[in-house]
């Protein structure tokens, strides 16, 4: 369990099928294509942008994506997502509070402002209407039971990374898990939000929709009060943050280690595209379910009161119409049918 919208930027952060990588740092790459040549001014932030441009494109692929993102995608079905995002960000979360301290995270670390996990819990509980929803509802018990695989690598990754908690290297690709998620929420999530709570008839407080609202950086975390959601411009600022944190980290790397976070970025990629792919099935069983339930209770249309009497006698077996007393009440009703065509003509004639 994204503007993804208007623009590829807002993509950032979704997620693919790929193998697990087997060494630490040099993740399997499909598609993405080789390193760009770097300008010196380039930055971090500026040279992953520049290295994922393909895979912005790739991720807007699956038709899930459209769904989502023009607000068609079934209630049911988003919760899965929601609940598939939970995971993932528990996960990224957990591995970058064990690296907190790490000199390439410490200025993009802030959870306060960041976190998304609790947002996600937070969500899951409004649609399923259970705080403890990890423990009743069956769409999680069937996460549980049975993860789609690319959803069990991105997973998988990230605990590899944090199980290396002491290892210089995961740190340093933590940095890009960090930049693919929170930027790509960062730059599609309020438009999304906007769609979501629409579609859906949300509050506008917020519930059902926290996974993609930030707050303005001087009161998120407040204990002293509620924080002030981020409009447009303090959703810019946050960004720029971030870019500066990026930027700041790159400056401390070799070129290798730069050249390690860009093909870890493309990764993320391949895994947010693969579980995005992963609810073709999801959607398929959904539509089959609705096109069955529609099946055992068709719609009912209404029926003119002319419609009903023709269906009626279409529908009278041909034994009754030989019944002396029913061909009587068609006789009659054939009477004053004429009757009425033939008075009313004569009405035309006489005001004509």
């Amino acid at each position: 369990m994204a503007s993804l919208l208007a623009s590829t930027a807002q993509l950032d952060s979704f997620v693919v099928d790929s193998p697990m990588s087997t060494p630490l740092s040099s993740p399997a790459i499909s598609s993405s294509g080789g390193s760009p040549v770097r300008d010196p001014d380039d930055g971090l932030a500026t040279l992953l942008r520049k290295s994922t441009g393909k895979a912005h494109q790739e991720v807007m692929q699956p038709a899930i994506v459209a769904k989502l993102v023009s607000g068609q995608l079934p209630q049911e079905i988003h919760l899965r997502y929601l609940m598939m995002l939970y995971q993932i960000y528990a996960a990224l979360e957990d591995a970058l509070a064990l690296h907190s301290t790490h000199p390439l995270l410490c200025d993009v670390y802030q959870p306060a402002l960041l976190a998304r996990a609790p947002a996600l819990d937070s969500d899951c509980a409004y649609y399923t209407s259970e705080t403890a929803w990890r423990a009743k509802s069956p769409i999680w018990r069937e996460l549980e039971d049975e993860n789609p695989p690319s959803l069990d690598a991105y997973v998988g990754r990230l605990e590899e990374l944090a199980r290396n908690y002491d290892d210089d290297k995961s740190a340093t690709l933590l940095l890009a898990h960090a930049y693919v998620r929170y930027l790509g929420d960062l730059s599609g999530g309020q438009t999304i939000a906007r769609t979501i709570r629409k579609t859906y008839r949300l509050p506008d407080s917020g519930e059902g929709s926290s996974f993609y609202e930030f707050f303005v950086p001087a009161t998120a975390g407040s204990t002293t009060g509620l924080p002030t959601p981020a409009g447009p411009t303090e959703t810019k600022e946050i960004k720029a943050w971030f870019r500066r944190g990026l930027d700041a980290a790159g400056e401390r790397m070799t070129e290798q280690e730069r050249a390690a976070v860009i093909r870890e970025a493309r990764y993320a990629f391949e895994l947010n595209i693969g579980v995005f792919a992963s609810f073709e099935g999801a959607m398929s069983k959904w539509e089959k379910e609705q096109q069955a339930l529609e099946g055992a209770h068709p719609p009912k249309t209404k029926t003119s009161a002319a419609a009903s009497t023709r269906n009626a006698v279409l529908k009278t077996p041909a034994a009754s119409l030989q019944d002396p007393n029913t061909l009587a009440w068609i006789g009659v009703g054939l009477v004053v049918v004429l009757a009425i065509a033939f008075g009313l003509r004569d009405w035309a004639t006489v005001t004509a």
